[in-house]
């Protein structure tokens, strides 16, 4: 018994360690995002701004 819920604790440990690393990547692209866009708003404000 004590080999099967290791089995299954060891199993569940790797889901939540892909899980994590997923919530990492869709966090760090959230954050270049914004990035990207706040600098495409100051560009794009600056080029109004020499009008």
């Amino acid at each position: 018994m004590a080999a099967v819920l290791s089995a299954y604790t060891n199993a569940y440990a790797s889901i939540v360690d892909g899980l994590e690393k997923a919530a990492n990547k869709v966090r760090t692209s959230h954050e270049s995002y914004i990035t990207v866009e706040q600098v495409n708003y100051h560009d794009l404000a600056s080029q109004d701004e020499g009008k």
